[in-house]
């Protein structure tokens, strides 16, 4: 059905509507875009619905408009008030713009106009076309709203803010080892090989002179480059092979001499302090939630993920050192101010590095052990990471230094279960022992009872052992321990707690076990007395396999161990009540997996994939 034809006495009518809301245009849209107006119900009795236009016959144009009322009296140029009740009618049915548009040569006279701008920009777009009403109406909102913005301060605190966060992120990003983006090596264009049928390229007519063994094929003249075989490339292992000999002392991240040696020099001055009689004092009583990190406590110590991580015990000045996957060693001073943030990073071998520890009689013996089969020591007078102990057909998983023998003694597992005793003074081993049936994870000696040691193994068995019940010549066959703690899956790690009256192992069944008074039932465990039961508390410890292990250590209350979690913290878990408080924090973006307590000051290192280390205290 064709659409009805409007009569010209119609549009007449019409006309007539709009030009007699024309001539208060500009003040109805300066009354709705003030922002003290409100609105009011509509009430038709009180003259806010307002027909402006005429019904003639025949489809005539009728525009009605709500008017929503005014709290406050607008204020002209011209000083004098315009009220709701001259604020007109205004169009609903068709847009102000069209509406502006419909009235051809109409302009809004300059008395309306509250803009301070120039002609130019007052009636000119960006593409240089004539302003509408309602856009010209916006722009001077915008233009008040800015100006009151800036006289209230709020733009110049936004820019301030915007700019001191840009400075912490980049002060942040700052210390400690820098993030370098390998370039990508530019490939050569490999020749896309072609079928030659596809290309009407006739076969060649040679015939085959012979056949070798190992399958190629000679023609007459020459050999098929197709049949010959693939020239060998060395397997990937076999670039990296472990370094033989002492390694100086010699940052990989920086080359400046000097540096080195006046962290040397630091070192050396810690052999005065006497770790193990500041151990026998009291513990500090910080409480170990209340521990928060510091913006200028994080740092990028090593390259690659962590695997282990290990204080210095000294409390004139706060070390950590971390060993990383790719067997880098970096030693942090945490409050030095030099040029390299305190850090030094050092490459000692190819393979990661399993386990650190440093000597409790000696603090500048810092040893380290690594899957390549190596045991090193760090020796400050030399200034070289010097061999310990070397077995090239094992790889080291952990280690231990024993306090029985005045710290001369370590003890070292490996991915087979068994447990070398190594001679640091002659660099030998004196016995093997083999105590679990896989990889050794943990080894930790009772701070009490110094002839009391403890294993954990990813064969889901921890052992409590005596060192003067092992047999004084080594044997491949298992031996039997003082007692066994059975778990339902890999033991990730067992600890003895500050005053050795408990332990804390951590299992990939996602529970952490507390054994207390086991000590005290030893000799009944050896009369096939049950042990008792743990206290289990769930966590969850399935970190999978970009993450390495969780492991809980004991904080120096004895009623506290810190434990990573997949929720980018440290759990402060409490052994007796179960009671979890999370250590959280904006400068700890990543999963704390290998944590560090400081023997002899309420500090916790928390070290993650990245490489970095962040200092809770």
């Amino acid at each position: 059905m064709a659409p009805r034809r409007q009569s010209k006495r119609g549009k007449e009518h019409a006309d007539l509507a709009v030009d007699t809301s024309t001539t208060t245009r500009s003040k109805r849209i300066k009354a709705e875009s003030d922002p003290l107006s409100g609105d009011q119900p509509t009430d038709q009795k009180a003259g806010n619905e307002q027909t402006v236009g005429i019904s003639p016959p025949g489809g005539a144009v009728r525009t009605t408009r709500s008017l929503r009322g005014v709290k406050s009296q607008l204020q002209t140029p011209d000083n004098s008030k315009v009220s709701e009740s001259e604020s007109g009618p205004v169009s609903n049915s068709e847009p102000l713009s069209e509406i502006s548009k419909s009235k051809s040569g109409s302009k809004v006279p300059e008395s309306e106009t509250v803009s301070e701008e120039p002609e130019n920009e007052r009636t000119k777009n960006e593409n240089g076309e004539e302003l509408t009403e309602y856009e010209r109406a916006r722009r001077e909102t915008m233009a008040k709203n800015e100006a009151m913005l800036m006289s209230l301060g709020v733009t110049e605190a936004a820019e301030g803010l915007g700019a001191s966060i840009q400075a912490k992120r980049s002060r942040a990003a700052a210390k400690g080892l820098q993030t370098v983006r390998a370039k990508k090596e530019k490939k050569e264009p490999v020749e896309v090989r072609r079928s030659s049928r596809i290309q009407h390229i006739a076969p060649e007519s040679l015939g085959i002179e012979r056949e070798n063994r190992d399958g190629s094929v000679v023609l007459h003249g020459q050999e098929a480059p197709f049949r010959r075989p693939a020239a060998a490339t060395p397997a990937p292992w076999e670039e990296k092979r472990r370094i033989q000999g002492p390694i100086k002392f010699e940052s990989s991240n920086t080359d400046d001499p000097a540096s080195d040696a006046a962290f040397l020099d630091v070192l050396k001055r810690l052999r005065d302090d006497q770790p193990l009689r500041k151990r026998a004092a009291e513990a500090p009583s910080v409480d170990p939630t209340k521990l928060t990190l510091r913006e200028s406590d994080v740092a990028r110590v090593v390259k690659d993920r962590i695997f282990a991580v290990a204080f210095f015990p000294t409390t004139e000045k706060v070390i950590v050192a971390a060993g990383d996957k790719s067997g880098g060693l970096g030693i942090w001073d945490v409050d030095a101010k030099d040029t390299n943030d305190g850090v030094h990073v050092f490459n000692v071998g190819p393979k990661p590095i399993s386990a650190l520890a440093v000597s409790n009689r000696d603090c500048t013996k810092l040893y380290s052990c690594s899957f390549d089969g190596s045991l090193r020591v760090l020796d400050v007078e030399k200034g070289v990471f010097d061999e310990a102990y070397v077995d090239e057909e094992s790889d080291f998983s952990a280690m231990s230094l024993g306090p029985v023998d005045g710290g001369h003694v370590a003890y070292v597992g490996d991915g087979l279960g068994a447990l070398t005793v190594v001679d640091l003074r002659a660099s030998t081993a004196q016995v093997t022992y083999q105590m679990h049936g896989r990889k050794i994870n943990t080894i930790d000696f009772n701070p009490h009872r110094s002839h009391i040691f403890v294993t954990g193994g990813t064969d889901a068995m921890a052992h409590i052992w005596d060192v003067r019940k092992l047999p004084e010549s080594g044997t491949k066959k298992v031996i039997h321990p003082l007692a066994s703690l059975p778990h339902v899956k890999a033991v990730n790690s067992i600890y003895f707690s500050p005053d050795g009256d408990k332990l804390a192992s951590t299992s990939y069944d996602n529970y952490i076990r507390i054994y207390d008074g086991m000590l005290d039932s030893l000799e009944h465990v050896v009369s096939k007395v049950t042990p008792p039961q743990p206290l289990l508390i769930s966590h969850y410890n399935n970190t999978g396999r970009w993450i390495s292990s969780f492991r809980a250590v004991w904080t120096w209350d004895n009623r506290h161990v810190a434990v990573g979690s997949m929720n980018r913290a440290i759990d402060i878990v409490n052994v007796e009540s179960k009671h979890l408080k999370r250590l959280a924090s904006e400068q700890m973006p990543t999963i704390p997996a290998r944590n560090a307590v400081h023997p002899l000051m309420p500090i916790i290192a928390g070290g993650v994939s990245g490489g970095k280390i962040h200092i809770w205290r």
